[in-house]
């Protein structure tokens, strides 16, 4: 018998009981999971994974779409320190308190990707605004975060700027779906390095283009960056709008005193 040669390469065939495997996903997906972060999601009964049937009979568990960003984005949250900045704990004992905090609700739902920018007194609850504003957008709107504290963050980001990574390092904010700046230009005293204004027009400059949803909290007041960079300032008040707000200086603002 002749031997057949280049003879076509064939793949084995499976034979597995396809409703078998079918009902083990069904009954995995039905099963209650253990997910304990605040958040409850109907779809995947809080496992954070839904399974199903590759064509082979494998079965595959996947990130389930109504809640990987959520839970992504409250894990970041908490690993910043900043998870129990919400809306019902921000205390306020005055007129100003009450105006910042409807202004900032009422940011968190629009959907419209504006900017938010709080900026001025030292203690007196930007960051929990803003955190507060960041934890309803995730939970209403399925969004993922990211937050880049400035006194680190930049820190880093400027240092690696000479390095094959920095792009990829820089692209993880600049294309965020939400992204949260804590304390712009902090650490530099009164003035801003040319360093600094540069990072910060890359990242602004960018978001600014796409249309992306912007959060940002400073001690420099929107006039202090306007001198600094006019650029910044100009992308930062139009894409903020109504949503720029400052808290003159004021110690007896600082709520940590």
């Amino acid at each position: 018998m002749q031997q057949m040669l280049n003879a076509p390469n064939t793949r084995p065939s499976f034979d597995f009981d396809r409703a078998y495997y079918e009902n083990r996903c069904r009954v995995m997906n039905e099963a209650a999971g253990n997910l304990d972060d605040g958040y409850n999601c109907e779809r995947c009964r809080n496992k954070g994974v839904l399974y199903t049937m590759a064509d082979d009979g494998e079965i595959l568990s996947l990130n389930c779409p109504d809640c990987y960003n959520v839970r992504t984005s409250l894990r970041l949250l908490k690993s910043s320190g900043l998870e129990d900045k919400t809306f019902e704990n921000f205390i306020v004992k005055a007129d100003w308190q009450g105006g910042l905090l409807s202004t900032v609700k009422e940011f968190a739902a629009d959907t419209s990707g504006k900017w938010l920018f709080i900026g001025g007194q030292s203690g007196c609850g930007k960051t929990h605004l803003c955190t507060a504003a960041l934890r309803e957008i995730i939970f209403t709107q399925n969004k993922s975060v990211r937050i880049l504290k400035w006194v680190e963050g930049a820190r880093s980001l400027k240092a690696s700027v000479n390095d094959s990574g920095y792009a990829n390092a820089a692209d993880v904010y600049k294309g965020a779906e939400v992204l949260y700046i804590d304390d712009l230009f902090k650490g530099g005293g009164n003035s801003v390095s040319n360093a600094d204004l540069r990072l910060a027009f890359e990242l602004l400059d960018y978001r600014y283009l796409k249309g992306l949803t912007t959060v940002i909290s400073s001690e420099f007041s929107f006039d202090n960056i306007l001198r600094a960079d006019e650029a910044i300032a100009g992308r930062i008040r139009e894409k903020a709008g109504k949503y720029l707000l400052h808290v003159k200086k004021d110690s007896n603002k600082n709520q940590r005193l």
